[in-house]
């Protein structure tokens, strides 16, 4: 399932993030038609603006602000998806996401091409990785690397600790049971300390 969420910069300098589409669901999966999917929401979503536009009329037709309503909804043509020129394309690092980045911006820039945009300043699109998955690439590797050495450097004390205490200089353990410890939203604190809880963790 793909999802398409558009992040907006406002004349007050702050982001507002729209879901252009939540539940696109490929016909088989592949990139190329993630792609085909995604350019044809934009339309979509221009339809719907169209039947805003009908609803509004028939809602205040005899409304004298009628226009200025009217002059709130964006117009269908404005939904292109040309305007993704010069914006960033954010997905996470599979192999199939990174080539929906490609094929995606390639696409949006032979759209904008077809639309008469021809400077090469103009036809740029660019590519970043979702925060979240770099992260925890970086973030598994670093424990991993730590994790080794750690073991490698106190070996000895590891061995003469009781393999029922089941230490480890896994960080995601260790972090597990700082989240035990001190996340009070969870009944985790109260296990083996002997303490019931009291209904208010």
């Amino acid at each position: 399932m793909t999802n398409v969420l558009l992040s907006i910069l406002q004349e007050d300098d702050t982001l507002k993030t729209v879901c252009l589409a939540g539940d696109i669901i490929g016909a088989d999966g592949t990139a190329a038609e993630q792609v085909c999917e995604i350019v044809q929401s934009f339309g979509e979503a221009g339809r719907l603006l169209e039947k805003w536009c009908v609803c509004t009329v028939e809602m205040y037709k005899d409304d004298p602000d009628l226009q200025s309503l009217l002059k709130m909804i964006s117009r269908k043509d404005s939904l292109c998806v040309s305007r993704l020129l010069k914006s960033y394309l954010t997905t996470d690092t599979c192999s199939t996401a990174r080539l929906v980045q490609c094929l995606l911006s390639a696409r949006i820039i032979e759209i904008a091409k077809e639309r008469g945009i021809t400077s090469t300043k103009d036809l740029v699109v660019y590519h970043r990785m979702c925060h979240d998955y770099v992260r925890n690439i970086w973030g598994k590797a670093l424990a991993k690397r730590m994790k080794k050495s750690l073991e490698e450097d106190h070996f000895k004390n590891l061995a003469e600790m009781p393999p029922h205490l089941r230490i480890s200089y896994d960080l995601m353990n260790v972090h597990r049971c700082i989240d035990k410890e001190c996340n009070d939203t969870k009944g985790y604190k109260y296990t083996g300390e002997g303490i019931e809880p009291n209904g208010d963790y």
